[in-house]
């Protein structure tokens, strides 16, 4: 059942010690529905999980729990005129379709859905032979929870143990879509999404919260990666013995686009990682002597990140933006 906005940002400053939330939207949300507050200090640990008691006015929410914490929404005006603001933002965890995990936490694996390509063989009675025949998956996946997802896992291609892993599907083909909108992924051991050798797929409107490495991992082409809610995001060694974790080098981010091609990333709100919000390849400087392909759509518009170690991040072992190898431009964040 579509429940409409899947998250929104606080109104007013909502102080530790009170059961009432302000919303700058309007939404659908009802009593017993879970849902979300994100950090607004240094500390990942306080995105608070609450319960709705009742609603007023499709914005004011009444929690069943005090607030632990305070969650602020501050407005800054600059000298040159530009305005930065911050703010809380409230997502909605409960969907009325549910997959949950049966294994125990503290093993640090949960279900995994592989949407991949494959070859068989198809025995045809006509011709009395095994014919070999080539199938592409694809998935359409809406307003569903996801509970307990991913395996906990610190190599180059951890990213194939996310809760739902997209391999090899090429590009997007809107006869047959694959997408996945307005989903809640909680409690996981590894990205909610990772996608590898697929091209144009939209993700857009999920609320991840609560788990480690990344939230959503891409890369290929043309992805577009619009209006989710990161939120409580560690780093995996932090889900590891100290004496593995200390070898680990792993800086993976919440929004993880490093070997991407090109990548849409519009709108998105990372708040509460213990260590990098997006790493991207980012965008061309542009100039008579670069060329990007007509195919190649590449955009950053209105991404944000607080309470986390490194905002934007370009390493100097990142491949960067392929189609200008002289300057990279980092915006829209």
């Amino acid at each position: 059942m579509p429940r409409g906005i899947t998250w929104t940002r606080l109104a007013l400053t909502a102080a530790s010690g009170q059961n009432v939330i302000i919303l700058s939207q309007a939404v659908n949300w009802t009593t017993n529905d879970e849902i979300i507050i994100t950090t607004t200090d240094t500390n990942i640990a306080h995105t608070e999980r609450h319960q709705i008691d009742y609603i007023e006015n499709q914005t004011l929410i009444h929690t069943k729990l005090p607030l632990a914490y305070t969650h602020l929404v501050l407005q800054q005006t600059f000298a040159n005129g530009q305005v930065a603001a911050v703010s809380a933002a409230v997502g909605l965890l409960t969907r009325n379709i549910r997959i949950r995990s049966q294994r125990a936490g503290s093993s640090l694996t949960g279900f995994r859905i592989l949407i991949t390509d494959y070859r068989t063989c198809v025995f045809d009675n006509f011709s009395n032979q095994c014919n070999d025949t080539y199938y592409k998956g694809y998935a359409r996946i809406s307003n569903t929870q996801f509970i307990g997802f991913g395996k906990l896992d610190d190599t180059y291609y951890s990213d194939l143990q996310s809760g739902i892993s997209m391999s090899h599907l090429g590009d997007y083909i809107s006869s047959r879509p694959t997408f996945i909108d307005a989903c809640s992924f909680d409690s996981g051991f590894n990205a909610a999404i990772g996608m590898r050798s697929t091209n144009g797929i939209p993700i857009t409107n999920n609320v991840i919260y609560n788990t480690y490495r990344s939230g959503i991992a891409v890369t290929g082409m043309n992805n577009s990666v619009e209006n989710n809610l990161i939120t409580t995001v560690y780093w995996v060694g932090t889900g590891q013995d100290a004496s593995i974790s200390q070898f680990s080098s792993n800086n993976d981010a919440a929004i993880m686009a490093r070997d991407a091609t090109s990548v849409r990333l519009l709108n998105n709100l990372v708040a509460g990682v213990e260590r990098l919000a997006y790493r991207i390849p980012g965008e061309s400087c542009g100039g008579s002597d670069v060329y990007t392909p007509l195919n190649v759509l590449n955009e950053y518009s209105n991404n944000e990140a607080h309470s986390v170690m490194s905002g934007v991040s370009l390493w100097p072992t990142d491949k960067g933006f392929i189609y200008d190898r002289k300057c990279v431009l980092i915006k829209g964040f």
